[in-house]
């Protein structure tokens, strides 16, 4: 940088230490980038694998939620056709039930993952209609099949194990006629 003086000749500002303004090599700073790397290289690995185990479990939580409505609306097609033929929508139960847990345990086997995700807790639940307050459950006033799974999933850095747990459920809803 220039800058102007009394005589209007333009003087050069003086640096600090060797030509080109670097710190001379006995300068106290010489070396500190190493230090500074030294010392925050750890907290960073720390940091960066919280964060990869993070987005694992988030996306494992995805893949479970996934599984369990493909199981739910595989589940709520078991329609009982003869009841249907009465006007009645009626869910056969264990076919449902038994659907519903083959296509949770399917779509698992195809994740991203399929040995660091084990499921060890699943149950279904079948619903069918009642006078709008169906088991003491006012929202399911439908036939419905309710699915809950339960998985530990080993995270891929840390290797520590989580549980998850999801909830996933789907509805017959009859046709109104207008």
């Amino acid at each position: 940088m220039t800058s102007a003086t009394g005589g209007g000749r333009p003087q050069q500002k003086k640096c600090m230490g060797r030509k080109g303004g670097h710190p001379s090599p006995h300068s106290s700073e010489h070396g500190a980038v190493i230090a500074w790397f030294a010392l925050t290289m750890p907290l960073f690995m720390v940091i960066m694998s919280y964060v990869c185990d993070v987005a694992w479990l988030s996306l494992a939580r995805g893949i479970i939620q996934t599984a369990a409505d493909a199981g739910v609306l595989a589940g709520v097609q078991e329609i009982d056709f003869d009841r249907l033929a009465e006007g009645e929508v009626w869910i056969n139960e264990e076919p449902a039930s038994r659907v519903s847990l083959e296509y949770l345990s399917a779509n698992l086997g195809k994740s991203l993952a399929p040995g660091q995700i084990v499921l060890f807790a699943k149950s279904v639940d079948v619903f069918n209609t009642g006078n709008g307050d169906l088991y003491g459950h006012p929202h399911m006033s439908h036939p419905t099949v309710c699915l809950k799974a339960q998985a530990c999933v080993r995270l891929p850095v840390t290797g520590l194990r989580c549980t998850i747990e999801v909830h996933s459920d789907a509805s017959i809803v009859p046709r109104r006629r207008t």
